[in-house]
């Protein structure tokens, strides 16, 4: 094999590889496939909010914080 014919063939394979790169890029994502805990979470909120079966108003607020305690006193000797 030539270097030219070696060149041309070293395109082609390149050309094919970008072509498969593109393609996949077109496909469809699944996105939150692996996803778990808070991601998953979050997730599954904003695709509520965007398919509008929840308003984002109650998805999106933070939990009231807990009632503080006071701290216990400390041990004197």
């Amino acid at each position: 094999m030539s270097e030219a014919e070696a060149e041309l063939a070293a395109q082609r394979i390149e050309r094919e590889r970008i072509e498969r790169r593109k393609a996949e890029k077109k496909a469809p994502i699944t996105s939150g496939a692996k996803l778990s805990g808070k991601a998953a979470d979050l997730l599954a909120a904003v695709r509520a909010v965007e398919s509008g079966e929840k308003p984002a108003a109650t998805v999106f607020t933070e939990p009231a914080p807990a009632p503080r305690r006071p701290a216990p006193e400390p041990v004197r000797h």
